[in-house]
């Protein structure tokens, strides 16, 4: 996701669900793209080296592939990271990743289940 008009809709219209290191944003409908977006906001603020960012911003994007069948059509999806994601292990971001997508309704199949 790339616009700045996806990240607003998901934000202002969409359901939140806030976990330890990051806040799920997640909006269905009005879009163009029948393919879901999904897309990261990485704070400065929260995070400021521009190393330790995108090192977040890669890890999120890895884990997020394994949920992309879970996610409606004409969907988007944004991931606010919080300071703590970025100390903490792949283990740790993936059961925060769970938890933030059960909170705002997506849940993963049986089938695809972590190993």
């Amino acid at each position: 996701m790339v616009r700045g008009a996806d990240f607003t809709f998901a934000l202002r219209k969409g359901r939140h669900g806030g976990t330890r290191h990051f806040v799920v944003h997640y909006a269905t409908g009005q879009s163009e793209h029948r393919a879901p977006l999904v897309g990261f906001a990485v704070p400065k603020r929260q995070i400021p080296l521009a190393v330790d960012r995108k090192r977040v911003a890669r890890r999120l994007r890895h884990l997020m592939r394994e949920h992309l069948g879970d996610l409606e059509d004409y969907s988007r999806l944004v991931i606010t990271v919080k300071a703590p994601a970025a100390q903490a292990s792949s283990a740790e971001l993936r059961a925060c990743l769970d938890k933030g997508l059960s909170k705002v309704g997506i849940d993963a199949d049986p089938g695809q289940a972590a190993d």
